[in-house]
């Protein structure tokens, strides 16, 4: 099930970047794990997560994966962006790393 939102969908992308990796597993499963979304431009950026820390990224059928890194105090401080298991970029925020993603 995937939701269109605009600006309160990256809202939502940003509170469960800033949850700990507990609380972003359970918040991601008590309101949905998939969501669709526009930013900067890109239209239809589909967002899934695929483990505790880590989220898969559509886009034109493009695909890419985006994992936590690095935490203070159990909250994702750093993101990094895979494309075809490799690492293409480094992002502080949840929501640039989907941004860098799906543009990449």
């Amino acid at each position: 099930m995937c939701f269109a939102f605009g600006t309160h969908c990256i809202k939502q992308i940003e509170r469960i970047s800033h949850l700990s990796r507990f609380d972003t597993d359970r918040y991601a499963m008590k309101v949905n794990d998939s969501i669709t979304f526009n930013a900067d431009g890109l239209s239809g950026i589909e967002v899934s997560k695929t483990g505790a820390t880590s989220w898969r990224v559509n886009y034109r059928g493009r695909e890419a994966r985006v994992e936590a890194i690095r935490f203070h105090n159990s909250r994702p401080e750093e993101f990094l962006v895979y494309r075809k298991d490799r690492a293409v970029s480094v992002a502080r925020s949840l929501q640039t790393a989907v941004i860098m993603a799906a543009s990449a």
